[in-house]
Formats: structure tokens, sequence, C-alpha cells
């Protein structure tokens, strides 16, 4: 589900790209990084408080395609065989055989 909600402009919040450690900003100054980015796969927003419902404007259905599953820019990129990064993952069993690793 998608939740819309707009935030005042001086809005403490937290914000990363993946495997970053989180930088605190005000929500104006976090959307101006994000107009800087080509891409915006991977990036998070903490909002340190709750939602209030007025700040709500819309609800919806998103499509299950949205987002990434392993990180961003993973697709087209042949995953590692290794034993360790393929424990426990779907498909690992054969990755490892393929890799050599079983």
């Amino acid at each position: 589900m998608g939740v819309y909600f707009r935030l005042p402009d001086k809005q403490p919040v937290w914000v990363a790209h993946y495997r970053q450690s989180h930088e605190q900003m005000t929500a104006v100054e976090a959307v101006a990084l994000f107009m800087q980015n080509e891409s915006l796969e991977g990036f998070e927003v903490i909002v340190p408080r709750k939602i209030e419902a007025n700040e709500i404007h819309r609800i919806r259905r998103l499509p299950q395609v949205i987002g990434w599953r392993y990180f961003p820019g993973a697709h087209g990129k042949q995953p590692c065989g290794c034993p360790f990064c393929q424990r426990g993952e779907y498909g690992g069993r054969r990755l490892r055989r393929i890799y050599g690793g079983e």
C-alpha cells in the first residue's frame, strides 16, 4: 500500500541511501537531496514522529512490481553463488551447485 502525506518544510527527518548511515535534515532539504540524484532507488526517509490523520492525503494499492528485491541496481546482475550469500535463499542450492559450492 502507498500512503501519501505532506510534512511541513522544517520537519526534521532522517535520510539515507541503502546501507549508508542516516543524516538528519529538514524535509525540504531531503527533497533537494532527492532532486540532485538521477536514481532514487534505495533512499529512505524516517519521520521520527507519528503522521497525523490530517496530514494523510491518499492511500492507494500499489503494483506488486514496485521496489527492489536484493539491492538497488541488482536487476540483470548475476547473484553471488558462495554458500554464505545463498544460505536459506530461494534457489540457493541450485546456485551453489552451479558455482561449485556443493
